[in-house]
């Protein structure tokens, strides 16, 4: 993790520490399903501070994919041994 992940990490756990909501900060980077359970039950506080941290912490650890179309790959055609003939002029 980067620095700016670390600190809001910090800033989290101690929002959440303030507000009298349990948060293990070890179990929340190791198991992604405790993580998930926390940030719901920390998200239903009526703390905004709180509420914004929890939405940036979501899209540090569980990026959503991207939205960009990917282009299709380009269409191959193949010839056949029909189309493949000689056609130059006899002088």
């Amino acid at each position: 993790m980067d620095n700016k992940k670390l600190l809001r990490l910090a800033r989290l756990r101690s929002v959440a520490a303030k507000a009298n909501l349990p948060f293990d900060l070890m179990r929340f980077t190791e198991d992604r399903g405790y993580a998930v359970e926390c940030l719901r039950k920390l998200m239903d506080s009526s703390n905004d501070e709180l509420l914004l941290l929890c939405l940036e912490v979501q899209r540090d650890m569980f990026p959503q994919p991207s939205l960009v179309a990917v282009p299709p790959p380009p269409k191959v055609i193949e010839r056949g041994a029909a189309d493949q003939r000689y056609v130059g002029k006899l002088r």
